[in-house]
């Protein structure tokens, strides 16, 4: 009966069962946040009944909720209009309808983490000329990315990590683009690495593949006046590691996380120059050798995490300690052993 109102954001809420069939009446709705209400589905009216009548829809997230595997033709037909749309963990799968390209007004695409999308990335992505966000990240994309996406200026962020499948090569990127988030991080990536990589003067997230990186791409990215978050990781179980040390060279770093890495036979002491850190995290990664005390220099760090390591049952180090800073201290599955260490007791930030 609330036949006037315009938004609607139910997000985070423990309601449960069948979304009622009168929402589906209110027509002036343009905003629709049901996000991260699991309990909540579409029964009557399906997802497709739901949305014929909100041809006013600007925003739609409906993140962690079951939509059935015809969403992209049920949007083009039902909110032509539609700027934003945020399916995050949907769990849909298949691939994206032809009909979507239809839904020209988007400026934000969300469809991270469903798993079991496929099929190649639309061309027709790269005539979306507002958009600003796309993240198709851990998805079954495959095929070659569509170079054009580059070319758009108003793009801010672009995530396509996890998609082991994608080949992803990187081109030319025009003078004067936007682009803030590169994450390529379990794509299939190459480049060509021209100079125009310099025009990323934006940039400040980057995320990477280490495989088959030459000489060329350190010294591009050394190069990015705004960068200041790094995600590196290692594919496939049989590669060799790579060298990181010119890691040590981005000074400017206030966020690294490594991904992959067996440090067994080269301790990361070049870590420690990267002062400015605030945030250091490190995963699947092998330390039979000491965890490497530079770490306990990084005296502006908040955050440090240490997940599924293999530490060799190694102690915890009492320099942890002097990270006063820390907020948040996160060890997880890394197989330390012996007792905690006393010196945790001066991480009074902690929370």
């Amino acid at each position: 009966r609330l036949t006037d109102i315009i938004h609607l954001n139910l997000s985070h809420t423990y309601f449960w069962g069948q979304i009622p069939i009168g929402i589906a009446s209110l027509k002036n709705l343009v905003t629709i946040d049901l996000s991260r209400s699991y309990d909540l589905y579409f029964g009557r009216p399906s997802f497709q009944a739901f949305m014929a009548n909100m041809s006013n829809l600007r925003e739609l997230y409906l993140d962690g909720m079951g939509i059935g595997s015809d969403w992209s033709s049920v949007l083009a037909d039902s909110v032509p209009q539609l700027q934003v749309l945020s399916l995050v963990e949907c769990f849909i799968s298949g691939s994206i309808h032809p009909s979507f390209s239809r839904l020209r007004s988007l400026t934000a695409i969300y469809l991270g983490k469903n798993f079991e999308l496929t099929g190649k990335i639309p061309e027709y992505f790269s005539e979306l000329s507002s958009l600003t966000i796309l993240d198709v990240s851990l998805n079954q994309f495959e095929g070659q990315f569509p170079t054009k996406i580059f070319q758009l200026k108003s793009l801010r962020t672009l995530d396509l990590s996890d998609n082991p499948m994608l080949s992803v090569r990187l081109t030319h990127f025009p003078a004067g683009n936007n682009l803030e988030t590169l994450n390529l991080a379990g794509t299939n990536f190459s480049y060509d690495m021209p100079s125009s990589f310099g025009n990323l003067e934006s940039l400040k997230i980057l995320g990477l593949n280490t495989m088959g990186i030459d000489d060329k791409l350190p010294t591009l990215i050394s190069k990015l006046p705004s960068l200041d978050d790094l995600q590196l990781m290692r594919s496939g179980p049989d590669l060799e590691n790579p060298v990181l040390s010119w890691v040590s060279n981005l000074t400017q770093l206030t966020h690294l996380m490594l991904g992959g890495y067996d440090f067994s036979k080269s301790i990361p002491t070049w870590i420690g120059k990267l002062t400015r850190l605030e945030s250091l995290a490190i995963g699947y990664c092998s330390f039979s050798v000491p965890i490497p005390y530079q770490i306990g220099n990084l005296t502006k760090l908040a955050k440090l995490e240490f997940w599924n390591c293999d530490f060799s049952e190694q102690r915890m180090p009492s320099w942890i300690g002097n990270l006063t800073k820390l907020t948040s201290l996160d060890i997880y599955n890394c197989n330390f052993s012996g007792p905690i260490p006393s010196t945790i007791g001066n991480l009074i930030q902690l929370e």
